[in-house]
């Protein structure tokens, strides 16, 4: 057994011209969505067991946002626009700022931390 970190998905949509699009039997929009929505849900708790893992790790983390709730960033670990970020509550610090933190606890696909 070796499950995946993360995973990244979508319903299947045919594509005018493709060989795909002119099979029979398409299957129902529906389908698509229910079959995505079980995938997506395993893979949550997988994502959510894998993170626990790195909880009370210490990280540098490329701060990328800050607003009055605190910063968020990623670490080595999440690659932008695809996984989750590192969400620092009530933290300030500037967007490009490089900052040490302590993972606290996994969500989904996010992770929560402190500034060191």
């Amino acid at each position: 057994d070796h499950p995946f970190d993360r995973v990244g998905a979508f319903a299947f949509s045919p594509e005018e011209g493709t060989p795909a699009a002119a099979m029979p039997m398409q299957i129902p929009e529906a389908d698509k969505q229910a079959r995505l929505d079980a995938l997506m849900a395993q893979q949550r708790g997988i994502s959510r067991r894998r993170g626990q893992r790195r909880v009370g790790q210490e990280v540098e983390v490329l701060i990328e946002g800050a607003d009055a709730r605190g910063a968020h960033g990623r670490s080595y670990a999440e690659a932008p626009d695809v996984d989750g970020r590192i969400l620092l509550p009530g933290a300030a610090a500037a967007p490009g700022e490089y900052r040490r933190v302590r993972l606290t606890r996994a969500r989904d696909y996010d992770m929560m931390g402190e500034l060191l």
